[in-house]
């Protein structure tokens, strides 16, 4: 045995009549499209079913499979309490990607934080799974920021992982497609023509950044050996597609055409390749917390032996969505056991608790980059002429011992005077206060880490 069959399936809550209250007629189309899937699957009868879900936890370098063997999750969001499930998990499928992921050095498995409750498009694929069948154990696991081929290997991992346990799997990828019709068309003739078109070199940089075309390549990935002894050519099937909502609703079947083989990958797939440790660590701490509210242990995200748990500094931590500011907290003096402490923390508070900004919100995670600053010991200013603000950064204390501080090399920065006008404004001083009878200043170097 081994995974029979994929599917990409839409999630629209509005399909639900408990939700849709006479909408649902809307995606009509889509309805019945999924109840003929579900009559698919039903003749199939999978011991699992690998549910691919876009809105599963979503980590930038890591690929999260639900670690529980029980967990419950119902559509009270959308006003439908009642629509409740209870999903058993296939526990030792879980372990045994989770185990030869650890075997061949990739980045997926159990370690991160599950949700509290199922995500919501796996709850409206098991609503509409139990209509027909209802034996079968699920394995659920979300997407990442890796790229398409890594996206393949583990889909090639999952496909291993089943055939040593001998399951008869189905695979559904619960993903939406693009609000871009055009990307919508164009999408669609590459899964009628050959889905592995995907990983076309001229493709990928179109393709690449949407879920559902990384959900794709997982499953493209179950059809393959993990050793590419086999990669075998594709068979699909579009059994709909609609977009009532500028939204793409696709339905759509694949197996593996035993008969031909596809040479899918030309070039080797390497090893994700770790950020800086800082960065890392910050985009861990962020992620984790902004989707299930822990706090990630340091210990267990970089080795312990780095030096950032040496040593004790005082560090600012800044959030950036595409180019722009959503955060940055920091302290003037270390605060933390030690620096990799100081970046969990300041990433948090700066995600959550910059009052400048609107918190950050779980959907931003894949937009986000990080600039980690570790400030080295101040230095007392004696001089305004000693200051750079491409190469210092500069704190100020009142005369009333209200303290501010601004980081070197920032962009709209245009010289010193401007760091000094800001840093007033920060303490409540006027323009023309003095240095040295209304203010002192200090300076400091960081080692920065990330790109502003």
């Amino acid at each position: 045995m081994s995974v029979i069959k994929n599917y990409i399936l839409p999630h629209p809550p509005i399909m639900i009549p408990q939700i849709g209250k006479g909408d649902e007629v809307n995606v009509e189309s889509t309805i019945k499209a999924i109840s003929n899937i579900t009559d698919e699957i039903a003749q199939i009868k999978p011991d699992t079913i690998v549910i691919i879900s876009d809105k599963a936890p979503y980590y930038s370098d890591y690929i999260h499979i639900f670690s529980k063997g029980k967990k419950t999750g119902d559509l009270s969001e959308f006003g439908a309490k009642e629509i409740e499930f209870t999903a058993e998990y296939d526990i030792k499928l879980q372990k045994n990607i989770d185990r030869l992921a650890k075997e061949f050095d990739f980045p997926a498995g159990l370690e991160k934080a599950d949700y509290q409750k199922i995500d919501y498009a796996t709850i409206i694929m098991l609503y509409c799974l139990v209509q027909k069948y209802v034996d079968f154990n699920i394995v659920n696991v979300g997407l990442s920021n890796l790229s398409l081929e890594d996206h393949y290997t583990f889909g090639k991992i999952i496909k291993k992982a089943s055939d040593e346990l001998d399951r008869k799997v189905v695979c559904i990828a619960s993903c939406d497609t693009s609000r871009d019709v055009a990307f919508s068309d164009e999408f669609l003739d590459i899964i009628k023509e050959n889905p592995n078109d995907i990983f076309k070199d001229e493709l990928k940089d179109t393709f690449s950044e949407f879920d559902v075309v990384k959900a794709l390549a997982v499953l493209n990935g179950t059809f393959g050996d993990y050793n590419g002894e086999k990669n075998y050519s594709i068979k699909s099937n579009i059994y709909n597609f609609e977009n009532p909502f500028e939204v793409g609703y696709l339905v759509a079947g694949f197996e593996a055409d035993k008969k031909g083989s596809a040479d899918v990958i030309k070039k080797d797939i390497s090893k994700y390749d770790s950020e800086d440790e800082c960065i890392k660590l910050a985009r861990n701490a962020v992620e984790t917390f902004l989707q299930t509210k822990d706090i990630v242990v340091a210990e267990e995200i970089i080795n312990t032996d780095s030096d950032l748990f040496k040593e004790k500094a005082a560090v600012f931590v800044s959030i950036y969505n595409n180019d722009n500011i959503r955060g940055c907290i920091g302290s003037f003096s270390p605060i933390q056991k030690s620096i990799a402490h100081e970046i969990v923390a300041n990433a948090i508070n700066a995600a959550t608790r910059d009052v400048r900004f609107m918190p950050i919100t779980a959907k931003e995670i894949k937009n986000l980059s990080f600039v980690i600053d570790v400030i080295h010991k101040e230095q007392k200013v004696n001089l305004l002429d000693e200051l750079d603000q491409n190469k210092y950064g500069v704190i100020i204390v009142s005369k009333d011992g209200k303290k501010g501080i601004i980081l070197p090399n920032q962009a709209n920065i245009d010289g010193v005077q401007m760091q000094l006008s800001i840093l007033k404004q920060q303490v409540g001083l006027p323009e023309n206060a003095k240095f040295g009878e209304d203010y002192e200043l200090s300076k400091f170097e960081i080692q920065r880490h990330g790109a502003l």
